[in-house]
């Protein structure tokens, strides 16, 4: 037997702005900590 759908959901959500930066698997390097305090340093949370 396949999957069945059961139930569908459409939802609207207002307008949103997305932040971020394009990092590359290079990054991944030491895990991404690092990168938090720069943010918070650069204000880019704000």
């Amino acid at each position: 037997m396949g999957a069945e759908i059961i139930k569908i959901y459409k939802e609207h959500l207002p307008s949103l702005r997305f932040i971020g930066k394009c990092y590359t698997n290079a990054d991944r390097v030491g895990g991404f900590g690092h990168k938090w305090g720069q943010w918070f340093e650069n204000g880019w949370f704000e």
